[in-house]
């Protein structure tokens, strides 16, 4: 308060904000209810959706890698001391995704926390 009594701007500030917070007062909304949020988390359209995009997302990835992998290996500009290193870090890269992938769905199948509803 000292403040505001001292400095105009810092009280034009706090006027303008107490009454943005009296239009914003009167206003209401209805929020979901616990029970229409857990319809909307179980909905089969919602988990299809989800994975639909996640695999639309992997595939675009794995294609445009793929397509430059292949662009590179058949052109003849790059040195085969380059396309050795870049097919280790490619196959690599793949090897450690399955090992993931692998992995936790081993973890999921074992997963005691499974049936716990969220």
């Amino acid at each position: 308060s000292d403040i505001l009594r001292k400095n105009q701007k810092w009280r034009d500030e706090y006027d303008a904000l107490l009454n943005t917070h009296e239009h914003l007062k009167g206003l209401s909304f209805e929020e979901p209810t616990d029970e229409v949020l857990r319809n909307l988390w179980k909905s089969p359209y919602s988990h299809y959706a989800h994975n639909a995009a996640l695999i639309m997302i992997i595939g675009g990835v794995l294609f445009i890698m793929g397509f430059g992998l292949w662009l590179m290996m058949a052109s003849s500009s790059a040195g085969w001391q380059i396309k050795i290193h870049i097919v280790a870090i490619a196959v690599g890269a793949a090897t450690v995704f399955f090992l993931k992938l692998r992995e936790r769905i081993a973890t999921y199948q074992v997963d005691p926390y499974r049936e716990v509803q969220r």
